[in-house]
């Protein structure tokens, strides 16, 4: 796919306001205190030493009765606990439930990611298309709003949280958000005849890690990132 192209459960994803860098709440498919529950489940019968080397973790601690796993989750590492599921940092006080939940879910997986991979819209993940303009409403809509008279300052602040340039766009960062998941976010300027544009761009091995919902909510987490960076630019 080409930087030019636009991108792309049986739920609809609720996605929170990131234009002043809030950061998206999970999909509303449960309570959030469910939804973790479940997320951690999986932890008791999985092999911390398998799902690390899948994930791009490491096993820090090893016991008769427990096992941790540490990973890094947007330049930060972050630890999780086997067999209960716990997800502390050493970093940082205190991660929001969703965030857990997505990390649960990016470590608990087990498809085997493609050997190949693309860039991607959102419009092209599973079902993407289908919850496609309340996603544009949530990531692309805030960062052209923000970036779109000023592209350069993407770069800038992309910086700020670890973020390199890539090559899309007038403007574009890679953002690593997991070990194996990366996220580029793409910014194109306002001219004489268009208004700016943003997009959130996946890999196309997104899937292998994510259901469309974590998706849709990692990508707001990034714009939501970006953004606040951008705020402290001033």
């Amino acid at each position: 796919m080409s930087s030019s192209d636009k991108p792309g459960e049986s739920r609809r994803p609720e996605l929170a306001d990131t234009a002043n860098g809030a950061v998206p709440p999970i999909p509303r498919q449960t309570n959030y205190d469910d939804a973790e529950r479940l997320a951690r489940e999986p932890m008791a019968r999985l092999d911390p030493k398998v799902q690390a080397q899948r994930c791009g973790g490491r096993v820090i601690e090893s016991a008769r009765a427990y096992s941790i796993v540490r990973m890094d989750f947007f330049n930060t590492p972050v630890d999780v606990k086997f067999p209960d599921g716990m997800v502390t940092s050493p970093q940082v006080e205190e991660i929001s439930i969703w965030e857990r939940i997505l990390i649960l879910h990016y470590l608990g997986g087990d498809a085997v990611p493609p050997a190949h991979t693309e860039w991607i819209g959102f419009q092209q993940v599973p079902s993407g298309g289908f919850y496609f303009d309340a996603f544009k409403r949530r990531a692309h809509d805030p960062l052209a709003k923000v970036f779109g008279r000023e592209p350069v300052k993407l770069l800038e602040a992309g910086a700020l949280i670890g973020a390199g340039p890539a090559e899309f766009g007038d403007a574009a960062v890679l953002v690593r958000a997991f070990p194996k998941v990366s996220v580029a976010a793409v910014v194109h300027a306002a001219d004489c005849e268009f208004p700016a544009d943003a997009k959130i761009l996946f890999k196309s091995s997104i899937d292998a890690y994510f259901c469309t919902e974590d998706i849709a909510v990692l990508g707001g987490l990034v714009a939501g990132r970006l953004i606040k960076a951008f705020k402290h630019l001033k």
